[in-house]
C-alpha cells in the first residue's frame, strides 16, 4: 500500500511539500533539508527531534 502511494507522487507535488517544509521550519534546521524527496526530510526532521535520554523515557 506504501509503495503504491509512493508511486503516485509528482515531482510538482513533491517539490511544493519540500517548500512547505523548509517555509515552515526554523532557521538552524535548515541544515538538514539537503534531500528532494520531502519524506526523506520529514523523516529526518522526525528522528532529529525524537525525544531520547532514560529520563525522557521513563517520564513518558
Amino acid at each position: 500500500e506504501l509503495q503504491k502511494l509512493l508511486g503516485k507522487r509528482t515531482v510538482k507535488k513533491m517539490t511544493e511539500a519540500r517548500a512547505e517544509i523548509i517555509l515552515r521550519i526554523e532557521h538552524d534546521q535548515l541544515a538538514h533539508m539537503h534531500d528532494h524527496d520531502p519524506k526523506v526530510i520529514w523523516e529526518m526532521l522526525a528522528q532529529l527531534h525524537r525525544v531520547r535520554g532514560l529520563g525522557t523515557r521513563m517520564a513518558l
